[in-house]
C-alpha cells in the first residue's frame, strides 16, 4: 500500500503515528501531559494485520505556508481526530500525523523550524519540521 496515494485521498491507517513518504510509521502514544513515539513499524506491516478497509478519511480544515513549506490541519473522520500535514514547496508529502485523541487542529502556523498547531479546545502541539519524533505539547 502507497502510504502517498492513500493520503492524497484523504484517507490514512487508524493507527497514531507519524506517517513518511518511504512507509515508515512512528507509532505515538498520548496521555494527557506528553507525547512519545513507542516504536518504530511499516505501512506494509499495518496492512498485513489490517484490512485495507481500515483506514479513517480526514478533512484539513486550515493550511499555512512559507517558501519552503505547506502545513495543513485538520481532523478525522471519528471524531476526537486530528491531522498535521507537512509538505515541501511544490506539494511533495515530507510527512503526516494523525492521532485520534488531539482532537481537529483548527490554527496552524510554521513559526522558525516548529509547526505550532492548536486544537479545539486550545491545547497546543510543536512539532519540530526536521524531527516529528520531538514532538510536544506546549
Amino acid at each position: 500500500m502507497d502510504i502517498v496515494k492513500l493520503i492524497n485521498n484523504f484517507k490514512c491507517p487508524l493507527i497514531n503515528g507519524i506517517f513518511f513518504p518511504n512507509g515508515d510509521i512512528l507509532v505515538i502514544e498520548k496521555n494527557n501531559v506528553s507525547i512519545r513515539v513507542v516504536c518504530k513499524t511499516t505501512v506494509e506491516s499495518y496492512f498485513l494485520y489490517n484490512s485495507v478497509d481500515y483506514v479513517t478519511k480526514f478533512e484539513i480544515l486550515v493550511r499555512n505556508s512559507n517558501n519552503k513549506y505547506t502545513v495543513g490541519g485538520g481532523e478525522g473522520s471519528w471524531g476526537g481526530d486530528g491531522i498535521i500535514l507537512l509538505e515541501d514547496n511544490i506539494g511533495n508529502l515530507i510527512w503526516f500525523l494523525f492521532m485520534d485523541n488531539i482532537d481537529p487542529i483548527i490554527n496552524i502556523t510554521i513559526i522558525d523550524d516548529f509547526i505550532e498547531a492548536k486544537n479545539a479546545n486550545n491545547l497546543i502541539i510543536r512539532v519540530p519540521i526536521n524531527t516529528p519524533q520531538d514532538i510536544y505539547i506546549v
